[in-house]
C-alpha cells in the first residue's frame, strides 16, 4: 500500500521542486517562531553560555535576529549606543534616530 501511494506521488514531488532549498523552505513555514523586541532584546541581551563557542553564540544570535522579525537591527543598534564613546555615540544615534540632524553641527 505504502509503496502504490509513492508510485503516485512521485511524480507530484518531482515536479514541485528537487532541491534542498524547498525542503528548508517548507520547515521554515511550518516550524517558525515570532518573538516580539522585547523577548529579542532578552535573548540578546543574555550572556554568553561557557560551554558554547563563539561560533555556536553568533548562530544562536543569528536565530534570534531572524525570529525577531526584523526589528533585531534597530535593537541592536540601539543597545550599542549607549556603550559608545561620545565622538561616535552621536553619529550612531542618527542612526537609531531618522529625523536627529545634531550630528551635522
Amino acid at each position: 500500500m505504502a509503496e502504490s501511494y509513492f508510485s503516485k506521488q512521485i511524480d507530484v514531488w518531482w515536479n514541485q521542486n528537487t532541491t534542498l532549498q524547498y525542503a528548508m523552505e517548507r520547515m521554515l513555514q511550518a516550524f517558525k517562531t515570532n518573538i516580539t523586541p522585547a523577548q529579542a532584546m532578552d535573548l540578546f541581551t543574555r550572556p554568553k553560555y561557557s560551554k558554547i563557542s563563539w561560533i555556536e553564540h553568533l548562530m544562536y544570535l543569528n536565530a534570534v535576529a531572524g525570529a525577531s522579525s526584523g526589528d533585531s537591527d534597530y535593537l541592536v543598534l540601539k543597545n550599542i549606543v549607549q556603550y559608545a564613546s561620545q565622538e561616535i555615540r552621536i553619529v550612531l544615534m542618527a542612526k537609531v534616530h531618522h529625523q536627529r540632524t545634531d550630528y551635522l553641527q
